[in-house]
Formats: C-alpha cells, sequence, structure tokens
C-alpha cells in the first residue's frame, strides 16, 4: 500500500493531517498518555508499525468503535439511574 493513500484515510478517520493526532478520551488526569489512532491499531492487530496497517485493518477498526460506542450508549441509557423530581412547596404530600 502507498503511504500517501493509508496517510490520506487516516486524515479522515481522525480528521488530522498526519495522523498521529491523539483522539480525547476521558482521561485527563496528570497520567493520561496520548495516542495515537496509528498506535491503538497496531496494538489491536498485533502490528509492529504503521507500514503494516492496511485498509481492512482501518475499516475494521473503526467499525469496532462504532459498535463499542453504541454498546456503551445502550448500556448507559439503561443503567443511568432515575433521579425524582423535587416536589415543589405547594405540592400534595
Amino acid at each position: 500500500m502507498e503511504h500517501s493513500s493509508l496517510r490520506g484515510n487516516i486524515r479522515h478517520i481522525t480528521g488530522s493531517e498526519n495522523g498521529m493526532e491523539p483522539q480525547p478520551g476521558p482521561d485527563t488526569g496528570p497520567n493520561r498518555h496520548d495516542v495515537s489512532v496509528v498506535q491503538l491499531i497496531c496494538r489491536a492487530y498485533g502490528l509492529s508499525d504503521a507500514s503494516e496497517i492496511t485498509l481492512e485493518h482501518i475499516h475494521r477498526y473503526v467499525a469496532e468503535r462504532r459498535r463499542a460506542e453504541e454498546r456503551t450508549h445502550d448500556l448507559r441509557d439503561r443503567f443511568r439511574p432515575s433521579i425524582p423530581r423535587q416536589r415543589a412547596a405547594d405540592d400534595a404530600a
């Protein structure tokens, strides 16, 4: 695969020109480690470096992330506690 076409595909996924921009996430503490999408794909599929990434890896990674986010969203909705509305002073008890 030609490197320039890979870079264009990664830019499409991340919105980043160089494909190495860290993804924002919930971890914002002082021990936060910025990890690029390229690094995540390499780790997910046991690749040694970005030169081994194919379009199939990218498409699979994006599809898996979307499914995981949908599951997370569904679980959050399912397990979100219902907080009762506070009664106004003139509400009947």
